[in-house]
């Protein structure tokens, strides 16, 4: 979700990349379907592995903690910020709604990060 904000709300601007330290092989459709609501198409995307390439890449890494703030594989020598967010990964046990309210931290957590970027 983070990732598709990102992209709307930085017009261009910038480029990110989404992954986790343990993708699963589908997004949750509950997800899918509220982030439409606002605009952010995330039909076709797959979660993908979180790499030391692609920490390597990153000017910035933002870190999801939820739920394991010592997850984190790789050394912190990077620009990063720390986001405890919780992470809807079960697609059978989410209710919409509580997307919907999920859906909104992260839009507002992501804007506010925007607003510190050049």
């Amino acid at each position: 979700m983070a990732h598709g904000f990102f992209e709307q709300l930085v017009e261009g601007r910038h480029t990110a990349a989404s992954a986790g330290t343990h993708a699963g092989t589908r997004l949750n459709p509950t997800v899918v379907e509220v982030m439409r609501e606002v605009g952010v198409d995330l039909r076709g995307r797959r979660p993908q592995q979180l790499t030391s390439e692609l920490v390597d890449e990153a000017d910035v890494v933002v870190r999801i903690l939820s739920p394991d703030p010592d997850e984190w594989p790789w050394p912190r020598s990077k620009r990063s910020f720390a986001w405890h967010i919780p992470i809807p990964a079960d697609p059978e046990t989410q209710d919409p709604d509580e997307i919907r309210a999920l859906r909104d931290r992260i839009r507002e957590q992501v804007r506010e990060f925007i607003a510190t970027m050049p």
